[in-house]
């Protein structure tokens, strides 16, 4: 009798690997539809929701949450992969996503994280307290809110996340449903102040680590995006033109393109591996800095002064990178305009880049830690006209 390949392990297939993607607050899961629909000819790819977002029943105000609570509502589900596991989380779920990985770090084969919001790293830097103060200031108000008026609560939250506005412009069903999820949101909020991961816990995770960011979010979490490039070995750094803290939500094609290697070369075959020619998976959309000359000087807010006192040694540090990155831009003739993914209310809310730096898919290491992506050939054929993302998505705050 021939043996069975599944049973007896011969001839059974190198079993696939998994990303998993973790969605922000007040969203579920199905927000990665658009991404893992890209990617799953070549992973497999599970978007699972969050603790309170799977029963029916509203989360109770006032009830207790920690992150090592939402990494045991998601265990069966990493223990169940035969596979390597990357993670992909959003925010919020960027927080539990490290939490995971904290857990278990031989488990997980990477990270990609877009603005994870671990508020204590704020909290533990004296010179960062005036950025933990507007989350903390903003959790109170949800918390208080929750309960007697939740659309209130999911207003100021709304506004803080996406620009002054943003609610006025969000349809009724949308209101109803950020109102109901404003009691897991304060729960939220709690966890992410609470953690007790140390300095010396996020040193031990050698895995490689993708930070993702846009260069229009708010300030606290531009901040917690540069200490995890100093705490985490093996992190790089990616800033995203033209998008704020809604980017995953906004422009899935960019976050997939801004993937890791490990990931974008999962599932090809070992001839393709090996010669770097194949194209990553995801939907081809170069990433480009808009230059700063396009938008009026009355339209750049200060930097946060926690934020200038912070980067002050890192600036003199990274001077000639700048210069070299503006030299390269004014020769190029290369010019997009990239459009801003969050809506034009929000315009004036958000920083504007403090200098005009291309970047494209193939990474290239930095002195500074920092990460410069040169365009290939290919995706310069594919830019040779202005480019713009036309979907009108309503507009949407979580964290």
């Amino acid at each position: 009798m021939e043996p069975i390949p599944y049973l007896s392990g011969e001839g059974s297939p190198e079993p696939r690997d998994t990303l998993i993607c973790l969605h922000c607050s007040a969203s579920s899961g199905r927000q990665w539809k658009a991404l893992a629909d890209s990617l799953a000819d070549d992973l497999t790819v599970l978007t699972p929701d969050l603790l309170g977002y799977v029963e029916r029943t509203p989360w109770p105000v006032g009830a207790a949450l920690s992150l090592d609570d939402e990494v045991e509502h998601l265990a069966p589900l990493i223990t169940a992969q035969a596979g390597r596991i990357h993670l992909l989380g959003h925010s919020y779920g960027g927080a539990v996503a490290l939490q995971i990985a904290l857990r278990w770090p031989d488990r997980i084969k990477s990270l990609t994280l877009y603005e994870p919001v671990r508020f204590r790293l704020l909290l533990d830097r004296p010179a960062l307290t005036p950025l933990a103060y507007d989350v903390i200031r903003l959790a109170r108000s949800v918390q208080r809110l929750a309960g007697p008026a939740p659309a209130d609560a999911a207003a100021r939250f709304v506004d803080y996340w996406s620009g002054d506005g943003a609610w006025a412009q969000t349809s009724p069903a949308r209101r109803q449903a950020l109102a109901l999820r404003m009691p897991k949101v304060g729960a939220e909020f709690s966890a992410a102040l609470e953690d007790s991961a140390q300095e010396a816990d996020y040193a031990r995770l050698r895995m490689p680590v993708r930070l993702l960011g846009g260069d229009r979010s708010p300030a606290p979490v531009r901040m917690i995006l540069e200490r995890l490039a100093h705490l985490l070995p093996n992190a790089e750094r990616v800033t995203l033109a033209g998008l704020g803290h809604m980017g995953p939500v906004q422009s899935p094609e960019r976050i997939a393109l801004a993937l890791p290697s490990i990931v974008r070369e999962a599932g090809r075959d070992a001839d393709d591996e090996g010669d770097g020619t194949g194209e990553p998976i995801g939907k081809a959309m170069p990433d480009l800095h808009a230059s700063s000359a396009h938008a009026s000087p009355k339209a750049l807010p200060a930097v946060h002064p926690a934020v200038r006192a912070a980067r002050w040694i890192e600036a003199r540090a990274g001077l000639l990178t700048i210069a070299v990155a503006v030299i390269a831009i004014v020769s190029s003739p290369l010019w997009i305009d990239v459009p801003l993914a969050t809506m034009a209310a929000a315009d004036t809310q958000r920083p504007q880049p403090e200098a005009a730096v291309m970047r494209s898919t193939a990474a290239r290491p930095q002195p500074n830690g920092g990460l410069a992506l040169a365009p290939r050939p290919a995706d310069v054929q594919r830019v040779t006209a202005v480019r713009r993302d036309d979907r009108q998505a309503e507009p949407v705050a979580t964290f």
